[in-house]
Parts: structure tokens; sequence; C-alpha cells
């Protein structure tokens, strides 16, 4: 532990972890594998948004959205990954969350996003395992590719209660 009480090796660990997804290729995954990473490379910018800028105001949240990694050679914020990549754009985000929400069925369009990272398909469930750092927020959970699905299913479930 450092001077500050944090655990100095998993701090390393973590920036360690953050330079190298420069070398991750997201194009060669599979569908479940790239939405799941991207939830939780998603997540993890939101934290480390939180972690530099703060919490305490309105302009801070902008900032936290905009905080970026470098991911494939390309830069990616938390905005950029829920609209572009994701296909969760805010302009169809309620209809989306609603129909995640009350769906037993799975309502799905091909995506017409151009980012090169973009998932074929956006997933409607995937709502329900973003954060903004928000209280009124699903609780944040690693996602892992097989079972990614499941996983959003239950985070849903949770959020519902």
């Amino acid at each position: 532990r450092d001077s500050r009480g944090y655990n100095a090796s998993a701090v390393e660990m973590c920036r360690f972890l953050v330079k190298n997804l420069e070398y991750i290729d997201p194009q060669t995954m599979k569908h479940k594998e790239k939405l799941a990473f991207w939830i939780n490379i998603h997540n993890a910018l939101v934290m480390h948004g939180y972690l530099r800028y703060g919490t305490q105001s309105y302009t801070r949240c902008n900032m936290v959205m905009q905080a970026s990694y470098n991911v494939g050679g390309t830069l990616v914020t938390a905005h950029d990954i829920r609209d572009f990549i994701l296909g969760i754009s805010r302009s169809r985000s309620s209809l989306l969350w609603l129909q995640a929400l009350v769906s037993l069925r799975k309502h799905r369009k091909v995506s017409t996003a151009k980012h090169p990272f973009a998932v074929l398909k956006p997933e409607p469930l995937a709502h329900f395992g973003l954060s903004t750092g928000m209280n009124s927020d699903p609780a944040v959970r690693v996602y892992r590719g097989g079972r990614v699905l499941e996983d959003l299913r239950r985070a849903r479930e949770e959020f519902v209660r």
C-alpha cells in the first residue's frame, strides 16, 4: 500500500491493462465477446473519469463521459461506446430501454453505426449493463462473453426489483 492507502500493485495492474488496450483488435471478437468487452470498457471509462474529474458537478459529469482509452489504435469514450459501438443512441434510448424491460422476445435491428468496432446488432439488454455512475443506474459488474446475455437478463431482473 502507498501513503494514500492504495494497493499500489492493483493500481499498476490497472494501468498496465489500460495501456495494453491499444493492442486489442475488437473487430476479431465474436458478437457476445464484443458486447461484454464494450460494456466492461464503458463502465471502466466512467469509473476512471470520476476518479480523475470528481463527482461534484454537471460539467464534470460531461468530462467523465469524454474520458478516453486507446483501444486498437482508436481513442474511444464512454459516449462513443454507448452511441456508436453499442448502438444505444440517446434518441433511441427510451424506446430500447422500455423494449428491454417488457419484452420477452428479442427485437433486434441491424446497426447502422459506421464505427469500425460497432456490434452487428444492438442489444437492448445492454442498458442494464451500462452505468454512468448515477444512483439510479444498474449495478456495475464484470461481464464475460459466454454469459453476457444471461448476466444482462439477471441485471434487468435485479434492476426492476
